[in-house]
């Protein structure tokens, strides 16, 4: 007798209680994968290099990022293996602004478990989640950091350039000298520019400080210091719009008039971190 015979001979012998219990697993078993199952897929996310998280940081921003050295050992296409051997994160692409204490960012896929329930993922059984850790341990070192966003688009986000007037504030003249018409900061990971230096001009500071006259009765005086003085340039900027906004040089926000969170540049041979911005606007109007 054929196997499709006894099949069919095994069918007929069925009772109506034998039935209704096969379907009545089978729709438990469909339920269960629906709402309790989960499934391993391919998740993108962008995250910053950082020894700490936001919630630990009480630094002002930059005191737990990477060592210099470690920029120099993340590169595009550098992959983590599980223990099996298969591939569970691939970096995409690498951000790096500054050298002393670079800010950093990867892009990447990493192999997530999804609950089809909740639709939130987990990564080497921790969450993966805006705000929360990311450790990969990549052929030549120990990537730590914090994601930032999720679900990044393959083609990636949005660009422009954007021409900011900014001033900074109560310069030494050694400074003064070194900056230039046509400096420019680069994106080191990836040779790009994100900022040119398209004017300079300086100006008398509107901010004056404390000085004492010697003695041991000494006074103290309100007066502008005749070394320093206030620059103004203007820059051609490029700015990334991300889900939470426009940004330049990885997160910097631009607002006018904001002393809050100043800019930071870092060019070839010398750095700007408290920069000021007067004015902005798009290239193209």
């Amino acid at each position: 007798m054929s196997l499709s015979k006894k099949i069919e001979e095994r069918i007929k012998t069925i009772t109506p209680l034998q039935a209704f219990a096969l379907i009545s697993v089978i729709a438990m078993f469909v339920v269960g994968i629906k709402f309790f199952g989960a499934k391993k897929e391919w998740l993108m996310i962008r995250a910053e290099v950082k020894g700490k998280d936001w919630t630990e940081d009480f630094s002002g921003g930059n005191s737990f990022n990477p060592p210099p050295w470690l920029s120099n050992t993340i590169k595009s296409g550098d992959t983590e293996f599980g223990i099996d051997g298969k591939p569970t994160a691939n970096i995409i692409s690498v951000e790096q602004y500054g050298d002393v204490k670079p800010t950093i960012f990867v892009t990447a896929k990493i192999k997530v478990v999804a609950s089809i329930r909740t639709g939130k993922y987990s990564y080497k059984n921790r969450a993966v989640e805006i705000g929360g850790p990311i450790e990969l341990s990549l052929p030549k070192t120990k990537v730590l950091g914090q994601i930032e966003a999720l679900n990044i688009p393959p083609e990636g986000y949005s660009q422009k350039y954007i021409i900011a007037t900014v001033r900074i504030r109560n310069i030494e003249p050694w400074v003064v000298n070194k900056i230039a018409v046509g400096d420019k900061m680069f994106d080191r990971a990836n040779n790009i520019v994100v900022a040119e230096i398209l004017s300079k001009s300086t100006e008398t500071p509107t901010s004056s400080v404390f000085t004492s006259s010697p003695g041991y009765f000494t006074n103290q005086f309100l007066e502008t210091n005749p070394r320093l003085k206030d620059i103004v340039l203007t820059l051609r900027l490029l700015l990334v719009n991300y889900p939470y906004g426009w940004r330049f040089a990885g997160n910097q926000i631009l607002k006018v008039g904001s002393l809050d969170s100043p800019l930071k540049f870092s060019f070839a041979d010398y750095n700007l971190p408290y920069v000021e911005v007067q004015d902005f606007h798009d290239e193209t109007p």
